[in-house]
């Protein structure tokens, strides 16, 4: 991914702390979408996981798991942040 490869090359981020997503493990969207097959619906569908987390704290996380140095990893706000799509 781009945070890990970011930080390997040992490259400062700038991480939104203000922004909040609920990450879906493979597992999980894979098992919701079999159940959808199996009762043969149509339409889109929204999976999502239980928990919350900003997008700063998912960073620091996937930084430790790879071992990785977490102080580069830079928290800043969503007006400090420039993006295509306008966040809530």
């Amino acid at each position: 991914s781009w945070i890990v490869n970011e930080l390997r090359n040992n490259n400062e981020i700038n991480i939104v702390t203000d922004q909040i997503n609920s990450p879906t493990l493979a597992d999980n969207a894979a098992d919701a979408m079999f159940e959808i097959a199996l009762q043969d619906k149509n339409g889109v569908y929204h999976t999502a996981g239980n928990d919350e987390i900003s997008r700063y704290d998912f960073t620091c996380l996937v930084a430790e798991v790879f071992n990785l140095d977490v102080d580069l990893i830079n928290p800043i706000t969503s007006d400090q942040f420039v993006q295509k799509a306008p966040r809530p």
